[in-house]
């Protein structure tokens, strides 16, 4: 060092360097470069255990820093050491690796310099001051690394399980998965359908529980719903489980959620269906098995969820005891199974009436189509769009019906039955039109509730054609006040009618839901008596709809305002099922 010193004084003339200086004995070698060896703490946990020496160290750091390149925030000066760290010793030893490094250097640093949040300076508290006096480190730590698993990355794992072992809580391998993962575990847990095998899936409750759930963060109605798939499984019996208030159900994690969100379907008929589709498709075959089921009930300490276990004696007889436990997705599913059929039956209804002789037929088919189908009829969008392109063949069959209508409305007909049936008619195309086809006034079905001209505007136009000349009848023969205000009553007994079977089927259904969920307890003829009275009230309501809106129909526009007001307040609503 001396010799460099008096060269570079004599180099820039501010000494005299006439003479070398006497010789010295020469220093000893001095000792390698600090700034060839590790500097970092991080060095020291991302290289344990790493062979080869400090080549192989440097190879094995590469892709250790590419893990570390997930960091978000302040965490990442571990990382940035490192790479720092990477450079002082390895940039020699594998120039060839040196640039990935160095890009990524930068944008640790970048990222190093954002304020620290809670689940960082958390886990620099640990770090820095290790266990204290913590009972449960190794579980505090866990906590951190399930909660906080989006600031982890293996070097802080790494760092936090060797603090972990000198604070005394002994080696440990800290799990890295976040929350929604070990509910993914749950979930697939929830798959089982054997008792034995459902209750092998109570260690991944119990993980998640231990981690993912506590005072201060209580299990979503989401998570609760999967725990309970598990326990019904395993046991007939399981208590109600409350739940966070205000969560909603995930439907990526739940497939069969009921249509108003207050729970799901858990098991059909012993198997466990992953689609509506699959839902449905086990759902024909099964006559006597049952559905469980996962319902939120609001109580006074909160929600709970509970457990049902309702009989499935058929399709058919479930929906009409269970009319509101529809899943999302149901109906759709339902409407597109059942429109190759249906389709089917429009074309042999107009094919059928290509004979004027067989309009009849042709009206019977048509109305046990939609009578089949009033559902879709009256909701799916998809069954609207193939019906309309039915129109053209089906104009001939319309402007028969106008033809039949014709004759049955004739001039020798009192105004109080031509006027009426003229204006149920105009909107209403098939009232007054029985079961098997035949103009009969005063017939009632429900495919008369259904306003035709929405899918078949042009079979409509010829059937208003057929009836033109009617409407000069009723410009003649009008109603007396007398004759609007007994036609207004009637519809309000209709409606009153409607309301009354609708409030039957709702309270059926809830007897039935509260003797299935453990709210009541019931015995085996308070069911029957429930299902019975569902079975009627559904009868009822699908008779009586039709005839109220047929009887609003019947009233002249101007009086029909007070009549539908009525009939709203009385609850008469369409049958959605």
């Amino acid at each position: 060092m001396r010799a460099f010193v008096s060269s570079l004084l004599c180099a820039c003339g501010s000494v005299a360097c006439a003479a070398p200086p006497p010789a010295v004995e020469a220093p000893p070698p001095e000792p390698a470069s600090s700034s060839t060896e590790p500097q970092s703490a991080e060095w020291l946990y991302a290289t344990d255990g790493v062979p080869g020496g400090r080549k192989a160290e440097c190879r094995a750091l590469v892709t250790g820093l590419e893990s570390e390149a997930k960091c978000t925030g302040a965490l990442c000066s571990h990382a940035a050491s490192l790479a720092e760290d990477w450079l002082r010793v390895c940039k020699k030893l594998t120039p060839e690796l040196s640039g990935d490094v160095e890009r990524r250097v930068e944008e640790l640093r970048k990222k190093a310099r954002t304020a620290p949040v809670a689940c960082e300076q958390e886990v620099e508290r640990l770090l820095k001051n290790g266990c204290g006096k913590r009972e449960d480190c190794a579980g505090d730590a866990q906590s951190w690394a399930t909660r906080c698993a989006d600031f982890s990355t293996p070097l802080v794992l790494r760092m936090l399980e060797v603090a972990i072992e000198r604070g005394g809580g002994g080696r440990s391998q800290l799990d890295a998965r976040a929350c929604p993962a070990l509910l993914a575990d749950v979930q697939k847990a929830g798959a089982c359908t054997q008792q034995f095998a459902c209750q092998d899936g109570f260690a991944a409750i119990d993980t998640y529980r231990a981690r993912c759930v506590s005072s201060a963060r209580p299990i979503s109605q989401t998570a609760a719903v999967l725990e309970l798939a598990v326990r019904s499984g395993a046991s007939a019996k399981v208590e109600p489980l409350a739940f966070a208030g205000g969560s909603k159900l995930d439907p990526a994690l739940l497939p069969l959620i009921f249509e108003d969100g207050s729970g799901a379907v858990l098991m059909t008929c012993g198997k466990r269906a992953t689609s509506v589709d699959a839902y449905l498709e086990l759902r024909k075959p099964c006559t006597d098995g049952e559905l469980v089921l996962a319902r939120r009930f609001d109580g006074p300490e909160g929600p709970l969820l509970r457990v049902g276990r309702l009989p499935h004696l058929g399709d058919v007889a479930f929906l009409a005891a269970f009319p509101t436990l529809r899943v999302e997705g149901e109906p759709k599913a339902r409407y597109r199974a059942a429109l190759p059929a249906f389709l089917s039956s429009v074309d042999l209804a107009a094919k059928t009436a290509a004979d004027p002789k067989q309009s009849t037929e042709a009206l019977r088919i048509l109305i046990a189509a939609i009578e089949g189908n009033i559902d879709a009829v009256r909701n799916s969008a998809d069954l609207e769009t193939a019906l309309r392109a039915k129109d053209d063949a089906l104009t001939p069959l319309f402007a028969a019906l106008g033809e039949a209508k014709k004759k049955a409305l004739h001039a020798d007909l009192s105004s109080t039955k031509l006027v009426p049936g003229m204006l149920r008619g105009k909107s209403h195309e098939l009232a007054d039109v029985d079961v098997e086809g035949r103009v009969r006034l005063g017939a009632v079905t429900q495919a008369a509730s259904v306003e035709m001209v929405d899918f078949l505007p042009k079979a409509v136009a010829a059937y208003q054609a057929a009836l033109a000349g009617r409407w000069k009848l009723v410009e003649k023969k009008k109603l007396g006040t007398r004759d609007t205000e007994k036609l207004g009553l009637a519809a309000d007994g209709e409606a009153a009618r409607c309301g009354q079977a609708m409030k039957g089927v709702d309270a059926a259904e809830k007897i039935l839901i509260a003797c299935a969920f453990g709210l009541e307890t019931c015995d085996e003829a308070k069911v029957v008596a429930a299902v019975q009275k569902a079975g009627e009230s559904r009868r009822a309501a699908e008779s009586s709809w039709p005839r109220s809106v047929l009887a609003l129909a019947s009233l002249p526009r101007e009086q029909r305002a007070g009549a539908e007001k009525a009939a709203e307040l009385a609850g008469c609503r369409e049958p959605w099922w």
